[in-house]
């Protein structure tokens, strides 16, 4: 007795899971031609665990003294 072609894909699909898990996968993609108008695209993925880290941040910057773009010419002296 043959399974239906669904119950196939079914054993398939979860071969496809414990390799993932047994080979300490991330990701598995197949695709499977039965015909020309009968496919299977299979992708089978789990979550990683991911640790976002953010550094402190830095001690603010002394205030400086801004400068003028163009510098202004010096001041004229006065006569005595």
């Amino acid at each position: 007795m043959t399974k239906k072609p669904n119950e196939n894909d079914v054993v398939f699909i979860q071969a496809l899971a414990e390799l993932l898990s047994a080979q300490d996968l991330t990701e598995i993609e197949v695709n499977r031609l039965y015909g020309e108008d009968n496919s299977l695209n299979v992708r089978i993925s789990k979550a990683q665990n991911v640790t976002h880290v953010t550094a402190a941040p830095a001690a603010p910057l002394p205030p400086q003294r801004l400068l003028p773009l163009h510098p202004l010419p010096p001041p004229k002296r006065q006569p005595r």
